[in-house]
């Protein structure tokens, strides 16, 4: 079919084909003999008989080495008006030179590719972190789980984690359980890492169908990760809160979403995650941050402070975080925008409500820490006229009627 191809041509792809991984010779065919190519990327489970992720793929024209190549993406929420409408929630065009020789990488255009290119030179997580999956048993793990799960300690367990949904929150592990540490049950040699050192727990599946994937928390306690997290042990000289600011942030966030499918993240995608260089004065000011809204958020699971009180500190907390890592990436304001739009109406995995950065009506390219900046919400109207003196002369007022 390749060979001789049709004007058309169509296929539905695992979404892994478009993102690089795998089919390297099926794409660059297709850079080589087709010059219009269209593709959808649809959410999970959109088809009655299968929960398989899929794209949709259209190919015609023949090709002279350059492709006009349209990608567009369909988000769960937007599905019913995409089968009215037919838009996709996002849709990028570009003309691809020398396409056999690109799409050997991926057919994908992000929307945040611009960001991609400016911290393309940036220091990744693997190069100042060792990651590394959880233990794996070589038992059915559902079958077996009162033999390697327990609830309450016992001769050869340890502290542990095994379930993302009920443990994990930003910069918080909520609960642990006690894993089996047998070499006897044991499939890889993951067991033998060093777990009782200070590391970053971050998970290994999806945290959620849209663009927040990944959340990330320190721990000291040594616990031992089961495979559905990551383990993450700095080499070089940053705080764990720190780390952990980054990876509970936007861009990484968006980093993963761009390159994964909806089910798993793998290490080497967080490996590649860009880390920005914090100065002294950034990085403290992130980690008592970070510290800070640990302490509330213990606060708040115990009740000594109420729950509206607590929240609010939360929230006010994850923003100005986001604000402190974002100012040490230093996008420009237009990128840094495009990246925190591809957030709107995405519910963030956290105790607290926060579903969006800037709201529709704001059109401005400021950067995050100046729009929840108090000099900011100064300059607002409303703060203005609180400020204003109210006149309550009656000739004064009088005057103004006449003037009126």
């Amino acid at each position: 079919v390749l060979q001789r191809p049709p004007k058309l041509l169509g296929f539905v792809l695992p979404r892994i084909f478009v993102i690089g991984r795998g089919y390297k010779n099926l794409r660059s065919l297709l850079g080589g003999i087709y010059s219009n190519i269209e593709i959808l990327a649809l959410p999970d489970r959109v088809f009655q008989h299968s929960d398989a992720e899929t794209v949709l793929l259209l190919a015609s024209g023949r090709n002279g080495q350059t492709v006009r190549l349209h990608t567009g993406e369909v988000h769960r929420r937007d599905l019913e008006d995409f089968y009215m409408t037919h838009k996709p929630s996002i849709e990028t065009v570009d003309t691809v030179q020398k396409a056999p020789e690109e799409f050997a990488r991926g057919l994908w255009l992000s929307p945040l590719r611009e960001v991609w290119k400016f911290t393309g030179r940036m220091t990744r997580l693997g190069e100042i972190a060792a990651v590394h999956r959880g233990i794996e048993y070589n038992l059915p793990f559902r079958e077996h789980e009162e033999r390697l799960v327990s609830e309450i300690e016992q001769p050869g367990f340890a502290s542990g984690v095994h379930r993302v949904e009920d443990t994990l929150e930003p910069f918080v592990v909520c609960k642990h359980v006690f894993l089996n540490m047998s070499p006897e049950v044991m499939r890889t040699s993951a067991y033998k890492l060093p777990w009782a050192k200070p590391k970053l727990i971050v998970n290994a599946g999806r945290r959620s169908r849209g663009s927040w994937r990944i959340t990330a928390a320190s721990d000291y306690a040594g616990l031992v990760c089961y495979q559905n997290f990551h383990g993450i042990w700095i080499k070089d000289m940053i705080s764990l809160e720190v780390l952990a600011a980054v990876i509970n942030g936007p861009l990484a966030n968006a980093f993963v979403a761009d390159r994964e499918g909806q089910r798993h993240v793998r290490a080497s995608t967080l490996k590649n995650i860009p880390v920005p260089e914090f100065r002294p004065t950034q990085e403290q000011t992130v980690t008592s941050l970070v510290r800070r809204y640990v302490e509330v958020r213990s606060r708040w699971v115990s009740g000594d402070i109420s729950s509206d009180e607590s929240e609010s500190l939360c929230r006010a907390l994850l923003k100005s975080i986001d604000a402190e890592v974002l100012d040490a990436y230093d996008l420009p304001p237009r990128l840094e925008r495009t990246l925190l739009d591809y957030f709107t109406n995405q519910p963030r995995p956290s105790p607290v409500e926060f579903n969006e950065y800037f709201p529709p009506t704001f059109k401005p390219f400021i950067p995050w820490h100046m729009y929840i900046s108090e000099e900011l919400r100064n300059t607002t109207a409303t703060a203005t006229l609180r400020r204003l003196p109210v006149v309550d002369d009656p000739v004064i007022s009088e005057a103004l009627s006449i003037l009126e």
